[in-house]
């Protein structure tokens, strides 16, 4: 991912052994690498509120609330199409410009640098492009009051249909 010429910064805990490894990236690249292996809320919103992307690539996710965080903040996500990420964040069509995110479906390296690549070529080649799609996760709505219109017309379906 280095070869991208990105800066990368990690927070959270998992695998000991990807930990392992994420550390030694730091020590090859401590100026492009940040590897905090720990949770620390007032960090997690600092780092969302300062990336332009934001990579979550869980490989399980009930719900999920830093990819919106992170859209509200502008930072696009990368995620992987599971639980509350799916529901969250639609795969971005380079031509249509719909999608709000860049989303790859297994627990592949490969797939995963994939949307990485996706992520980082527009980013970095077509910078109107990136800014309209910064615009649209931002002005996405995640509110309670959104939330529960959508189970009023949900039930009004299932009024309807009775």
């Amino acid at each position: 991912m280095m070869d991208l010429k990105v800066q990368l910064i990690l927070l959270g805990t998992g695998d000991p052994k990807l930990e392992k490894k994420f550390k030694e990236k730091e020590k090859k690249y401590p100026e492009e690498c940040s590897i905090n292996i720990m949770f620390d809320n007032v960090l997690a919103h600092q780092i969302e509120a300062a990336s332009d992307i934001f990579l979550m690539p869980s490989a399980y996710e009930p719900c999920g609330l830093n990819q919106m965080y992170s859209m509200l903040y502008g930072a696009v996500p990368i995620v992987r199409n599971t639980g509350g990420l799916s529901d969250t964040v639609e795969d971005y069509n380079e031509e249509t410009e719909d999608g709000s995110g860049f989303v790859f479906e297994t627990m592949d390296a490969d797939e995963f640098f994939n949307a990485v690549k996706r992520a980082v070529k527009i980013y970095k080649e077509d910078h109107e492009k990136w800014e309209r799609l910064q615009r649209k996760i931002m002005d996405k709505d995640f509110s309670w009051k959104n939330s529960a219109k959508q189970w009023e017309q949900v039930y009004q379906f299932a009024l309807d249909k009775k």
